[in-house]
């Protein structure tokens, strides 16, 4: 999504790093002397990012020397067509809505997340708010942001039942449009773009399931975040911490850190290093006896202090339940990499409007009604209404100034 506000960010940042030149070539020969600490030192005395569905001051932008000046549809007519697995979860941008206490992702709700506990408070008014504020500002929605709003309106909150027996509706509706608007309708488009290219292998993985065990216990409804799924992968949790760290692994975990960081900023892993091999000798001493054995460091142990995955213990029992979608997961994963079909019976989308997908859980089902039932309003609000789902070079969305 193309947000000027990050233009305007980054061009008063380049200016406060001593970086003015616009000329690209020139600017980036500047911004490569700079030593990492300044430039976040320097970025931390700007604003957080605005309250618009643009949620981020950093993301990919498109180098226009490296590709000579052509745009993405040209660079996407020119690519050979390849095989192309999109993956989505039922609820994305609860990413957002949604403030847990993981440090990680509760970093992306800081601006206008809602606990567990608020998600039983958050009435129409609060929707109305948010909604107001933040999706349908003029800058977006222009002279029919009450017309826009009135078909949401009908099309997300049409259960009366559910109104007047669930507390958490409105919420739960709340994050229904933030992640068609954010999430759904862009992949749709992306999808429908690359068909009229004629790339002929995509495939739509809809991940939605959370354990029901965890729905009370952190978070609050059944709906699936973006990035809950990475636990079947990769043990590393997006939304719980099983452990406290002790005050011991806490200060191993510091050095790790430090200088891998330092190192992948300035290329140096920090202060009288030799060049450059790092040797990693310890184990937790609390460890030795319950399953390792020996006190002797084996490959991989290091990593649960960088991704918080522990490759010799686990501390909580996988349930049955969760290592079937875990299976699930990790086979068509493993399918799509070596062969480049996530699977057999696996459905090829062949119309955007009637985008085909493999529902993933504890179950493999295909399906083609999750993202179409709110795509044809999309396709109202944004290309007869005019809608900006996504802003143009020059599109002035925010008044404020730095």
């Amino acid at each position: 999504m193309v947000n000027p506000y990050q233009q305007r960010f980054q061009k008063t940042l380049n200016e406060m790093l001593g970086c003015p030149q616009t000329d690209s070539a020139e600017l980036k020969k500047c911004l490569k002397t700079l030593n990492a600490t300044f430039v976040s030192e320097m970025s931390n005395k700007l604003p957080q990012v605005p309250f618009d569905v643009a949620r981020v001051h950093w993301t990919p932008v498109l180098d226009k020397d490296f590709y000579a000046g052509k745009t993405v549809d040209e660079l996407t007519r020119e690519t050979p067509p390849k095989a192309v697995l999109y993956g989505i979860t039922g609820s994305e941008s609860m990413i957002f809505t949604f403030a847990h206490p993981n440090f990680v992702t509760g970093a992306f709700a800081l601006e206008y997340g809602i606990t567990k506990d608020e998600m039983s408070t958050f009435t129409l008014k609060n929707y109305h708010e948010k909604m107001d504020g933040y999706a349908f500002k003029p800058e977006r929605a222009g002279c029919n942001s009450k017309l826009m709003q009135d078909l949401i309106e009908k099309f997300y909150l049409s259960n009366l039942t559910a109104i007047r027996t669930d507390p958490k509706y409105y919420y739960k509706s709340w994050n229904d449009v933030l992640s068609d608007i954010e999430f759904n309708v862009p992949l749709y488009y992306e999808i429908e773009k690359k068909l009229q290219y004629n790339w002929p292998d995509q495939y739509v993985f809809l991940f939605d399931w959370v354990d029901p065990a965890e729905v009370d216990s952190y978070l609050g409804v059944n709906q699936c975040p973006h990035g809950y799924e990475i636990q079947f992968l990769t043990d590393m949790r997006a939304y719980s911490l099983d452990k406290p760290w002790t005050p011991l692994q806490l200060k191993v975990q510091k050095n790790l850190v430090e200088f891998y960081t330092s190192f992948i900023k300035t290329g140096v892993p920090g202060k009288n290093w030799p060049k450059y091999v790092f040797l990693f000798d310890w184990v937790d001493p609390a460890e030795v006896d319950s399953y390792l054995g020996v006190n002797q460091c084996p490959h991989g142990y290091e990593i649960q202090f960088l991704t918080d995955m522990r490759a010799y213990s686990l501390d909580k029992p996988w349930t049955p339940l969760q290592l079937k979608v875990q299976k699930n997961l990790v086979e068509f994963y493993t399918s799509f990499i070596k062969t480049g079909v996530p699977g057999q019976n696996w459905p090829k989308v062949t119309d955007a409007e009637r985008l085909a997908y493999m529902k993933i859980t504890d179950k493999m089902e295909p399906g083609n009604t999750f993202f179409n039932r709110s795509f044809l309003l999309w396709r109202t609000i944004v290309e007869l209404l005019g809608y900006k789902l996504t802003l143009a070079d020059g599109d002035q969305l925010y008044d404020d100034e730095f």
